[in-house]
């Protein structure tokens, strides 16, 4: 069985973990159903879960970077 990646979200000072798919599933449903500044801080979140980044937050910095 292949390892899952685990990775870390901070949204509104919470921190979330899980795998990449989890989260970005979680904050792909957020995006959906907001709209204004929260739907900005949930597109951040996703667009560097979907680029990559293991450790994202929702002001958009986005650390460790998988190749």
């Amino acid at each position: 069985m292949k390892k899952k990646d685990i990775c870390i979200a901070i949204c509104y000072g919470n921190v979330k973990r899980g795998t990449r798919e989890e989260l970005m599933d979680f904050f792909f449903r957020g995006m959906l159903a907001s709209e204004g500044s929260e739907h900005e801080r949930y597109s951040n979140i996703y667009y560097g879960l979907y680029d990559g980044y293991s450790h994202v937050t929702d002001e958009g910095e986005y650390t460790n970077k998988k190749i």
